[in-house]
C-alpha cells in the first residue's frame, strides 16, 4: 500500500480577526512579503517552503492514500474543533 500523506495543520486564534487577517496575508504572498502570489514564484523556490515551519501549535497528520480503483477519492482530515486552519500537506 503506498505510504501516507504527511502533514501538519495549525488552528488559528479567532478571539481576534487580526489573526487570520495575518495567515491571509501570509498564504496569498509568495512568502517574501509580497501582496500577491506570482506563478514565476513555484519556481523560486517558495513553493518548497513550508508555511508551517516556524509557527508554534502545530499538530501533526497523517492521511492514508487511497489505493486501487478509488485513487482519485476525497479523504477527510480530522480537525479538533471548529475555526480556522491552515493545513500543509
Amino acid at each position: 500500500q503506498p505510504a501516507a500523506a504527511t502533514g501538519a495543520t495549525l488552528r488559528v486564534p479567532d478571539n481576534d480577526d487580526k489573526f487570520i487577517i495575518e495567515w491571509m496575508r501570509r498564504l496569498a504572498g509568495n512568502g517574501d512579503g509580497g501582496a500577491y502570489w506570482q506563478p514565476y514564484a513555484q519556481y523560486a523556490g517558495n513553493m518548497s517552503k513550508s508555511v508551517l515551519a516556524d509557527a508554534a501549535g502545530t499538530r501533526p497528520i497523517s492521511l492514508p492514500r487511497p489505493d486501487g480503483k478509488k485513487t482519485f477519492e476525497v479523504i477527510g482530515i480530522p480537525l479538533q474543533k471548529p475555526g480556522f486552519y491552515v493545513v500543509e500537506l
